[in-house]
């Protein structure tokens, strides 16, 4: 991470399949739900799904807050993105994108079949809090 900012360490597209490979960092998490509303994957309806003052739609809610464990007296928090493991999906869709966010033990993999608007949409978005990695010269 550098520049407060995600670095972006792989883009690719084939048609309409695209895929981008994250460093895994809590500034994901951080970021997730502006990130899906602002590609028009989620929608808020303040007041119906908040915590520490943040509205947020249900699907991001349920993958980010943790409903609360019997052995912390039910104690509802923000889950860490250590809690993230190998292989964790979560799915977004709409009638224009199907978005996958896959966790690795190391980076976050996004997957979306979309057209090239909806891709521009979905890096611009992604470029408010990440930058793309700077191949390093021999």
């Amino acid at each position: 991470m550098t520049n407060n900012k995600i670095l972006i360490k792989h883009l690719g597209n084939q048609d309409r399949y695209n895929e981008i490979d994250l460093e895994k960092s809590k500034m994901f998490l951080d970021n997730l739900q502006d990130f899906v509303v602002a590609v028009g994957l989620a929608k808020i309806n303040a007041g119906e799904y908040e915590f520490e003052g943040k509205s947020y739609d249900i699907k991001t809610y349920y993958t980010l807050i943790d409903q609360g464990n019997p052995n912390n007296d039910f104690e509802i928090r923000k889950s860490n993105i250590d809690e993230f493991h190998d292989g964790h999906i979560v799915r977004y869709f709409n009638k224009e994108i199907e978005l996958l966010i896959i966790f690795l033990t190391n980076s976050i993999k996004l997957i979306f079949y979309c057209d090239i608007k909806s891709r521009e949409k979905i890096i611009n978005s992604l470029l408010k809090f990440c930058e793309i990695e700077k191949v390093k010269s021999k």
